[in-house]
Protein backbone atom coordinates (compact mmCIF):
# COMPACT_ATOMS: atom_id res chain seq x y z
CA UNK A 1 0.00 0.00 0.00
CA UNK A 2 3.05 2.18 0.93
CA UNK A 3 4.49 1.87 -2.83
CA UNK A 4 1.44 2.12 -4.16
CA UNK A 5 1.12 5.83 -2.29
CA UNK A 6 4.65 6.66 -2.97
CA UNK A 7 4.50 5.96 -6.41
CA UNK A 8 1.04 8.22 -7.29
CA UNK A 9 3.19 10.52 -5.07
CA UNK A 10 6.06 10.57 -7.18
CA UNK A 11 4.19 11.48 -10.56
CA UNK A 12 4.52 14.72 -11.75
CA UNK A 13 1.65 17.42 -11.09
CA UNK A 14 -0.21 18.96 -14.26
CA UNK A 15 1.46 22.56 -13.94
CA UNK A 16 -0.52 25.46 -13.12
CA UNK A 17 -0.79 28.25 -15.63
CA UNK A 18 0.74 31.10 -13.65
CA UNK A 19 -2.28 34.16 -13.37
CA UNK A 20 -2.12 36.61 -15.67
CA UNK A 21 -1.33 40.04 -15.23
CA UNK A 22 -4.76 42.03 -13.82
CA UNK A 23 -6.15 43.82 -16.60
CA UNK A 24 -5.87 48.03 -17.02
CA UNK A 25 -9.44 47.81 -16.71
CA UNK A 26 -8.75 46.90 -12.97
CA UNK A 27 -7.41 50.15 -12.56
CA UNK A 28 -10.99 51.92 -13.10
CA UNK A 29 -11.91 54.22 -10.62
CA UNK A 30 -15.65 54.83 -11.71
CA UNK A 31 -18.03 52.18 -13.42
CA UNK A 32 -21.54 53.45 -14.14
CA UNK A 33 -24.44 52.43 -16.75
CA UNK A 34 -26.87 54.85 -17.94
CA UNK A 35 -30.41 54.44 -20.13
CA UNK A 36 -30.98 56.90 -22.72
CA UNK A 37 -32.88 59.15 -20.49
CA UNK A 38 -30.24 59.70 -17.71
CA UNK A 39 -27.05 59.59 -20.02
CA UNK A 40 -27.46 63.12 -21.79
CA UNK A 41 -28.21 64.93 -18.32
CA UNK A 42 -24.71 63.18 -17.44
CA UNK A 43 -23.17 63.78 -20.58
CA UNK A 44 -24.10 67.16 -20.61
CA UNK A 45 -22.72 67.73 -16.78
CA UNK A 46 -19.30 65.80 -18.47
CA UNK A 47 -19.09 68.19 -21.34
CA UNK A 48 -19.70 71.41 -19.05
CA UNK A 49 -17.30 69.81 -16.49
CA UNK A 50 -14.64 69.03 -19.20
CA UNK A 51 -11.79 71.20 -19.91
CA UNK A 52 -9.47 70.30 -22.48
CA UNK A 53 -10.80 68.16 -25.38
CA UNK A 54 -13.52 65.49 -26.21
CA UNK A 55 -13.33 63.10 -28.92
CA UNK A 56 -17.07 62.29 -29.83
CA UNK A 57 -17.87 59.49 -32.48
CA UNK A 58 -21.44 59.32 -33.52
CA UNK A 59 -22.12 57.45 -36.59
CA UNK A 60 -25.20 58.92 -37.15
CA UNK A 61 -26.75 63.05 -37.25
CA UNK A 62 -29.68 64.68 -36.95
CA UNK A 63 -31.24 68.12 -36.73
CA UNK A 64 -33.15 67.23 -34.16
CA UNK A 65 -30.54 66.01 -31.51
CA UNK A 66 -28.05 68.10 -32.90
CA UNK A 67 -30.51 71.67 -31.77
CA UNK A 68 -30.55 70.05 -28.23
CA UNK A 69 -27.12 69.21 -27.96
CA UNK A 70 -25.59 72.24 -30.15
CA UNK A 71 -25.53 74.93 -27.50
CA UNK A 72 -23.72 72.95 -25.18
CA UNK A 73 -21.25 71.74 -27.38
CA UNK A 74 -20.21 75.49 -28.90
CA UNK A 75 -20.03 77.13 -25.31
CA UNK A 76 -17.34 74.09 -24.48
CA UNK A 77 -15.27 75.07 -27.75
CA UNK A 78 -15.59 78.49 -26.96
CA UNK A 79 -14.11 78.12 -23.44
CA UNK A 80 -11.08 76.49 -25.20
CA UNK A 81 -11.97 73.01 -25.52
CA UNK A 82 -11.38 70.93 -28.48
CA UNK A 83 -14.12 69.00 -30.18
CA UNK A 84 -13.07 66.43 -32.47
CA UNK A 85 -16.38 64.53 -34.35
CA UNK A 86 -16.14 61.39 -36.30
CA UNK A 87 -19.39 60.60 -37.85
CA UNK A 88 -20.03 57.98 -40.69
CA UNK A 89 -19.48 58.58 -44.35
CA UNK A 90 -23.04 58.56 -46.15
CA UNK A 91 -23.29 56.19 -48.70
CA UNK A 92 -21.95 57.38 -51.89
CA UNK A 93 -20.49 60.05 -50.01
CA UNK A 94 -17.03 60.51 -52.47
CA UNK A 95 -19.86 60.61 -55.62
CA UNK A 96 -21.59 63.55 -53.95
CA UNK A 97 -22.47 66.57 -56.34
CA UNK A 98 -22.44 63.53 -59.53
CA UNK A 99 -25.65 64.58 -60.96
CA UNK A 100 -26.49 60.06 -62.12
CA UNK A 101 -27.30 60.05 -58.68
CA UNK A 102 -31.07 59.32 -57.76
CA UNK A 103 -33.08 62.18 -55.64
CA UNK A 104 -32.93 60.58 -52.46
CA UNK A 105 -29.23 59.96 -52.34
CA UNK A 106 -29.02 63.55 -52.93
CA UNK A 107 -31.20 65.01 -50.49
CA UNK A 108 -29.85 62.95 -48.35
CA UNK A 109 -25.67 64.30 -49.29
CA UNK A 110 -27.15 68.32 -48.64
CA UNK A 111 -28.81 67.21 -45.27
CA UNK A 112 -25.68 65.67 -44.00
CA UNK A 113 -23.63 68.64 -45.86
CA UNK A 114 -25.71 70.75 -44.18
CA UNK A 115 -25.11 69.04 -40.74
CA UNK A 116 -21.31 68.61 -40.68
CA UNK A 117 -21.41 72.54 -41.30
CA UNK A 118 -23.05 73.18 -38.23
CA UNK A 119 -20.83 71.68 -36.11
CA UNK A 120 -17.86 72.71 -38.35
CA UNK A 121 -19.80 76.31 -37.63
CA UNK A 122 -19.01 75.93 -33.80
CA UNK A 123 -15.31 75.16 -34.39
CA UNK A 124 -15.81 71.63 -34.37
CA UNK A 125 -13.49 69.13 -35.91
CA UNK A 126 -15.21 66.91 -38.60
CA UNK A 127 -13.66 63.75 -39.57
CA UNK A 128 -15.83 61.61 -42.23
CA UNK A 129 -15.37 57.76 -41.75
CA UNK A 130 -16.77 54.65 -43.95
CA UNK A 131 -18.36 52.02 -41.76
CA UNK A 132 -17.81 53.46 -38.25
CA UNK A 133 -20.70 51.98 -36.23
CA UNK A 134 -19.55 52.60 -32.37
CA UNK A 135 -20.62 54.75 -30.38
CA UNK A 136 -17.48 56.02 -28.28
CA UNK A 137 -17.17 59.83 -26.20
CA UNK A 138 -13.84 60.19 -24.69
CA UNK A 139 -13.47 63.49 -22.76
CA UNK A 140 -10.16 65.00 -21.03
CA UNK A 141 -8.44 61.64 -21.69
CA UNK A 142 -9.85 60.47 -18.76
CA UNK A 143 -13.96 59.53 -18.97
CA UNK A 144 -15.10 57.03 -21.55
CA UNK A 145 -18.64 56.57 -22.52
CA UNK A 146 -19.22 53.46 -24.50
CA UNK A 147 -22.38 51.59 -25.40
CA UNK A 148 -25.43 51.68 -27.84
CA UNK A 149 -26.69 55.01 -28.06
CA UNK A 150 -26.10 57.41 -30.66
CA UNK A 151 -25.78 60.76 -29.11
CA UNK A 152 -26.37 63.33 -32.36
CA UNK A 153 -28.46 60.97 -33.40
CA UNK A 154 -30.88 59.11 -30.59
CA UNK A 155 -34.30 60.13 -30.74
CA UNK A 156 -36.68 57.45 -28.78
CA UNK A 157 -35.36 53.95 -28.68
CA UNK A 158 -34.12 52.02 -25.41
CA UNK A 159 -30.18 52.10 -24.94
CA UNK A 160 -27.36 51.64 -22.32
CA UNK A 161 -24.75 53.79 -22.29
CA UNK A 162 -21.48 53.14 -19.65
CA UNK A 163 -19.55 55.78 -18.17
CA UNK A 164 -15.69 54.80 -17.10
CA UNK A 165 -13.37 56.92 -15.41
CA UNK A 166 -9.58 55.84 -15.86
CA UNK A 167 -6.97 57.55 -17.83
CA UNK A 168 -5.46 53.98 -18.98
CA UNK A 169 -9.01 53.11 -20.26
CA UNK A 170 -9.35 55.89 -22.03
CA UNK A 171 -6.14 56.05 -23.79
CA UNK A 172 -6.65 52.62 -24.90
CA UNK A 173 -9.80 53.40 -26.23
CA UNK A 174 -8.54 56.53 -28.10
CA UNK A 175 -5.62 54.29 -29.44
CA UNK A 176 -7.36 50.93 -30.50
CA UNK A 177 -10.64 52.89 -32.10
CA UNK A 178 -7.87 55.72 -34.00
CA UNK A 179 -9.64 58.39 -32.27
CA UNK A 180 -5.93 60.23 -32.07
CA UNK A 181 -6.31 60.58 -36.03
CA UNK A 182 -8.04 63.73 -36.38
CA UNK A 183 -6.79 65.33 -38.99
CA UNK A 184 -7.79 68.84 -37.94
CA UNK A 185 -5.52 68.36 -35.10
CA UNK A 186 -2.81 66.77 -37.25
CA UNK A 187 -3.31 70.18 -39.44
CA UNK A 188 -3.26 72.49 -36.24
CA UNK A 189 -0.40 70.49 -34.85
CA UNK A 190 1.43 71.06 -38.20
CA UNK A 191 1.02 74.68 -38.68
CA UNK A 192 2.98 75.44 -34.71
CA UNK A 193 5.99 73.13 -36.07
CA UNK A 194 6.40 73.65 -39.43
CA UNK A 195 6.73 77.71 -40.86
CA UNK A 196 6.34 78.38 -44.82
CA UNK A 197 9.84 77.79 -45.56
CA UNK A 198 10.10 74.10 -44.03
CA UNK A 199 6.97 73.44 -45.55
CA UNK A 200 8.04 73.85 -48.93
CA UNK A 201 11.21 71.86 -48.27
CA UNK A 202 8.98 69.13 -46.92
CA UNK A 203 7.00 69.73 -50.45
CA UNK A 204 10.11 69.47 -52.52
CA UNK A 205 11.44 66.04 -50.93
CA UNK A 206 8.09 64.05 -50.93
CA UNK A 207 8.24 65.06 -54.40
CA UNK A 208 11.51 63.63 -54.80
CA UNK A 209 10.44 60.11 -52.54
CA UNK A 210 6.70 60.01 -54.54
CA UNK A 211 8.72 59.87 -57.96
CA UNK A 212 11.29 57.45 -56.47
CA UNK A 213 8.44 54.93 -54.93
CA UNK A 214 6.34 54.99 -57.85
CA UNK A 215 8.86 54.39 -60.13
CA UNK A 216 9.58 50.68 -58.85
CA UNK A 217 6.31 49.54 -58.00
CA UNK A 218 3.47 51.94 -57.37
CA UNK A 219 1.59 54.24 -60.17
CA UNK A 220 0.56 57.74 -59.44
CA UNK A 221 -3.85 55.99 -59.20
CA UNK A 222 -2.56 53.77 -56.41
CA UNK A 223 -1.06 56.57 -54.14
CA UNK A 224 -4.08 58.89 -54.90
CA UNK A 225 -6.20 55.95 -54.04
CA UNK A 226 -4.08 55.66 -51.01
CA UNK A 227 -3.98 59.09 -50.20
CA UNK A 228 -8.09 59.31 -50.92
CA UNK A 229 -7.16 62.85 -52.84
CA UNK A 230 -7.01 63.21 -57.34
CA UNK A 231 -4.69 61.58 -59.37
CA UNK A 232 -3.86 65.28 -60.51
CA UNK A 233 -2.61 66.18 -57.09
CA UNK A 234 0.24 63.69 -57.25
CA UNK A 235 1.27 65.00 -60.78
CA UNK A 236 1.68 68.55 -59.23
CA UNK A 237 3.32 67.11 -56.22
CA UNK A 238 6.16 65.15 -58.51
CA UNK A 239 6.35 68.15 -59.81
CA UNK A 240 7.41 70.26 -56.62
CA UNK A 241 4.05 72.81 -57.74
CA UNK A 242 1.40 71.53 -55.34
CA UNK A 243 -0.32 74.16 -52.55
CA UNK A 244 -0.36 70.79 -50.21
CA UNK A 245 -1.64 71.28 -46.72
CA UNK A 246 -0.36 70.12 -43.73
CA UNK A 247 -2.13 67.49 -42.72
CA UNK A 248 -1.86 66.07 -45.91
CA UNK A 249 1.87 66.37 -46.18
CA UNK A 250 1.87 63.99 -42.94
CA UNK A 251 -0.45 61.45 -44.52
CA UNK A 252 1.34 61.13 -47.53
CA UNK A 253 4.64 60.42 -45.36
CA UNK A 254 2.94 57.98 -43.95
CA UNK A 255 2.19 56.01 -47.22
CA UNK A 256 5.87 56.52 -48.74
CA UNK A 257 7.12 54.93 -44.76
CA UNK A 258 8.26 58.15 -43.76
CA UNK A 259 7.64 60.20 -40.77
CA UNK A 260 7.70 64.26 -40.19
CA UNK A 261 9.64 65.31 -37.60
CA UNK A 262 11.15 68.68 -35.98
CA UNK A 263 14.45 69.36 -36.67
CA UNK A 264 16.79 71.86 -35.01
CA UNK A 265 17.17 74.73 -37.62
CA UNK A 266 21.14 74.43 -37.64
CA UNK A 267 20.77 70.57 -38.51
CA UNK A 268 18.25 71.29 -41.55
CA UNK A 269 21.52 71.62 -44.07
CA UNK A 270 22.93 68.29 -42.88
CA UNK A 271 20.08 67.08 -42.35
CA UNK A 272 18.33 67.76 -46.19
CA UNK A 273 21.77 66.91 -47.90
CA UNK A 274 21.58 63.02 -45.92
CA UNK A 275 18.06 62.45 -47.35
CA UNK A 276 19.16 63.82 -50.51
CA UNK A 277 21.75 60.82 -50.88
CA UNK A 278 19.91 58.35 -49.34
CA UNK A 279 17.86 59.06 -52.58
CA UNK A 280 20.30 59.27 -55.15
CA UNK A 281 22.31 55.96 -53.64
CA UNK A 282 18.18 54.28 -53.21
CA UNK A 283 17.44 55.32 -56.90
CA UNK A 284 20.91 54.16 -58.24
CA UNK A 285 20.28 50.62 -56.66
CA UNK A 286 16.74 50.34 -58.27
CA UNK A 287 18.07 51.18 -61.34
CA UNK A 288 20.95 48.51 -61.41
CA UNK A 289 18.01 45.62 -60.23
CA UNK A 290 15.87 47.20 -63.00
CA UNK A 291 18.69 46.58 -66.01
CA UNK A 292 20.05 42.78 -64.29
CA UNK A 293 16.24 41.71 -64.75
Amino acid sequence: MSSVINNRARKPRLRQKPFSTPSPVSTIEDFTAFNARAFFDALIVDIENGIEEMKLQSPWVTHRRLDALLPVLEAAVKRGMTLCCFLREPDFWPHRGNPDLDVETKREHADCEELFNALRNIGAHVNIRPSIHEKIHVIDNLITWDGSLNALSHRNTFERMTRLTSRHFAMETITKWRLDTCIECWNNRCRLSFGKAQTQLHVQLLAEQLLQARRPCMSQYSIADLAGIDQAMICRLEAGSANIKNGLLVQMAGILGYELIPVPNVLVPAVTTYIHEQLSARGARLGQKSKRK
